[in-house]
């Protein structure tokens, strides 16, 4: 099948031939190169997978809170990763970030920085987010703490605000979720990893009822209602495999598991 007079979309500019498979999952991807000599040659975009730890990159031996190193060498951590995530999207004739996996104790004050990286990521048609901001983990976070109130605020995304969004894996640790929007952009969304959160119900359904596609859900060492309820009142997990739940047995909790599928 080549490129009839009437097939206008054959004759756009590479870049946005480009950008239409882009948009496509790998498999419609090749299927649709596949139909035409046009489409076949068009440029391969670069995948990357970027990850950053803070721990790798200046060693183990400085402890946040306790080390006045720390805060200087934080800025500067938080000052690299933006700089790499911005080279690849100006730089590059058609940036495509596979995953962005960030770990290291997070200063409320770099809140605007992560947001950058976010919309970066975005941009780039991220797939995987992983974001760890804690130096304690297996922990669940204290609500009456104020270190617990200065976590990063997640800015969720939305079918309006990123309505393209092709994200499939999402991990937040020493986050807060709130507000967590009734219009949730996470349709594509398999795997669902939250650690160290403040969750309650409300929140969790919206979550749920948001992610249709979601093939495995992990919550470790989150802060629950004393009642916790997972599937049911319209939030079913059609194509749940995997649930992972790591709850400390202090305080206690009950977790209801109804209705998955």
């Amino acid at each position: 099948m080549e490129a009839r007079d009437d097939d206008r979309i054959s004759k756009l500019p590479d870049d946005i031939l480009h950008v239409i498979v882009s948009l496509l999952s790998e498999k419609e991807g090749l299927r649709v190169r596949s139909l035409s000599r046009r489409w076949r040659y068009l440029p391969t975009p670069q995948l990357f997978n970027l990850c950053f730890d803070s721990q790798i990159e200046y060693g183990k031996t400085i402890r946040p809170y306790i080390d006045s190193q720390y805060h200087s060498k934080s800025k500067e951590f938080v000052a690299k990763v933006g700089q790499v995530l911005r080279n690849h999207s100006h730089r590059l004739k058609f940036p495509k970030l596979n995953s962005l996996q960030v770990s290291f104790c997070f200063y409320n004050k770099y809140a605007s920085y992560i947001d950058e990286w976010v919309s970066l990521a975005a941009s780039m048609a991220v797939n995987k987010i992983e974001f760890k901001f804690a130096e304690l983990r297996n922990y669940p976070p204290d609500e009456t703490n104020p270190k617990t109130h200065r976590f990063y605020r997640f800015p969720w995304p939305t079918s309006s605000t990123r309505p393209n969004l092709d994200l499939e894996y999402l991990c937040l640790e020493s986050c807060i979720l709130k507000p967590v929007p009734p219009d949730l952009g996470l349709s594509s969304l398999k795997t669902l990893s939250l650690g160290c959160v403040v969750l309650d119900q409300d929140d969790f359904n919206k979550i749920a009822s948001a992610c249709l596609k979601l093939e495995c859900l992990t919550l470790d060492c989150c802060t629950l209602p004393q009642t916790f309820r997972i599937g049911g009142d319209g939030a079913t997990f059609d194509h749940l495999k995997s649930l992972a739940l790591h709850i400390l047995i202090y305080p206690r909790r009950g977790i209801l598991i109804r209705k998955l599928i």
